[in-house]
Parts: C-alpha cells; sequence; structure tokens
C-alpha cells in the first residue's frame, strides 16, 4: 500500500507541474501574440 501511495502522489506532482509549466508557455505565447 505504502508504494502504491507514493506512486499515486508522484503522479499527481508531476502533473501539477506540467500544468503550472503549460500555464507559464501559454502566457509567454500571448505575451509573443500580442
Amino acid at each position: 500500500m505504502y508504494f502504491i501511495k507514493l506512486y499515486i502522489y508522484n503522479t499527481l506532482i508531476v502533473y501539477i507541474l506540467c500544468i503550472m509549466y503549460n500555464a507559464q508557455n501559454s502566457d509567454q505565447f500571448n505575451l509573443i501574440n500580442i
């Protein structure tokens, strides 16, 4: 069970980091378009 929890937490952290990274990139693209 412990490893399953670690796996879930790791995937959630990676998912959140990807969302934040994509949001930053979209902001940069918007600035470039303006």
